[in-house]
Formats: structure tokens, sequence, C-alpha cells
């Protein structure tokens, strides 16, 4: 198997403070890992380095193959192009419509083909977007469970509505990996169950590759084919679902 996703020996500092500390692992095409540890851990810290939103005091993180530090401007918003990205705050915009906020999801791709600002001004709204990429986000909007509420107003959902908007707007991308935040921390047991399930299944049946931090030990087990652990900024686990010993993994939090 390809590794989409490696990291060797990275740190990341916050003036004297050292947030993450040698942390290494490999994400193979296809493969799904969840994220555990306690807040302040560095889970989330290590998932703004991988999209470069933080920068790395020490080590490598490569893409695709490609080392993200040596990128210049044009082939970092290429490799950005590739990775879908799923944050606990659902980030729509609230006045338009469900399926104009899908439609942005094409938003990376279409200038990445065309590099044009007009085409990208076209898809702000599913009115002025063209047909191709309707039917898309309708394609998108309908493997969430949500056709029927494409022209409401985004800020009339729920939390669990609003998230499963969010995971449409990232399939609407195309992407080969998906990066997510705990995704289902602002939401109800029951919805968040309900999401986390559909979110992972999704991805399966797409053969998109995912990573996603979580504080929930069951939705880390059940909908991830590989759990790690984070602890003081360093791994602490590393093993397969299938084998995971829920106590031990409720002695990383502590």
């Amino acid at each position: 198997m390809v590794a989409i996703v490696t990291a060797e020996d990275i740190a990341m500092r916050y003036g004297t403070m050292s947030i993450l500390k040698g942390v290494s692992f490999a994400l193979e095409a296809g493969e799904s890992l969840s994220l555990i540890g306690s807040n302040g851990a560095g889970k989330s810290t290590l998932i703004r380095c991988l999209l470069r939103l933080e920068p790395i005091t020490a080590g490598r993180i490569s893409l695709f193959g490609r080392e993200r530090q040596n990128l210049k401007p044009s082939e970092l918003r290429s490799t950005r192009c590739r990775v879908g990205v799923v944050f606990q705050r659902h980030n729509l915009v609230p006045r338009l419509s469900v399926l104009s906020n899908v439609v942005h999801g094409a938003l990376g791709r279409n200038t990445q083909s065309f590099g044009s600002i007009i085409s990208g001004i076209t898809l702000w709204s599913h009115i002025t977007a063209g047909s191709a990429h309707r039917d898309r986000a309708m394609e998108c909007l309908e493997r969430v469970n949500l056709a029927d509420l494409a022209h409401r107003r985004a800020d009339t959902l729920s939390g669990g509505q609003s998230q499963r908007v969010a995971i449409a707007r990232a399939l609407m991308q195309d992407p080969d990996l998906i990066i997510a935040d705990e995704p289902a921390a602002s939401l109800d047991p029951i919805a968040g169950e309900e999401v986390m399930g559909l979110f992972s299944e999704l991805c399966r049946e797409a053969g998109v590759s995912l990573i996603f931090s979580t504080h929930n030990i069951s939705h880390a087990v059940d909908f991830a084919d590989r759990t790690m652990a984070i602890k003081l900024g360093r791994i602490s686990f590393d093993g397969r679902t299938g084998s995971v010993n829920l106590q031990a993994l409720k002695a990383e939090y502590a």
C-alpha cells in the first residue's frame, strides 16, 4: 500500500512550550485513523500541522508523496485541493441555502482547473453555478440524506444536519483524504453516533482516507481502522481497532 500521509519525527513549539515531540506515523490510501487524547495533548495541533495551518519546528510532513514544507504556493494549493476538511464548527454560510454551501466544496478544484476568478464567483451560489456543479452537489446531499433540505437556509438547520452539510461539502471536493477535528463534539450522543457512522461509511464507499480526532473512545474504535493516542505531545499508542482494549485506551486520558 502507498502512504498518502507521512509524518517523520515532527516537533512543534510555541515559544518555550513543546506541543508535539517526535511524532512519526504513516497513513495508507483508503485507511481511516482516529486520534484520541486529553485536552492539550496535541491532537488539534497535529491536525493543523498536517494542513500546514501551523508551522512545524522540526521533522518532515509529506502528503501524497510530496514534502509540504518545500512546496511552492501553487503546488500547496494543488495539494490542499485533494484534502477535504471538516471542523467541529460547521463553518457554513448562514444566509445561503444548503445547496449553495455544498457547491462551495468545488471552489478549490475549480480554480485550480481553470485559474479563473470569474469561475470561482459563479460557485458562490447554486443559482449561478453550472448545472454540472448543481447536480453533483445534489448527489452529495443525497448521500448524507439531506436532498429534501437543499433550498433551506443553512441557519435553520440543527447541529446534526449542519454537520451533514459540512460532510457533503467535503465530498463535493472529490478529496483523496478528509481530515476532521472532533466532528461530532458539538452534537448530542444520538446525532453524533449517526453522523460518525455516515461519515465513516461514505469515506469507505468512496475509497477516501480519513483522519479524525475525537474524545469519544467508542467512536474512535467503531469508525476507524486504526486508533492513535497522543499524550503530552507524543504518540503513546498506535494499533488496529479490531484488537484494541477499551480500558487501555481510557488509560491514555489519565
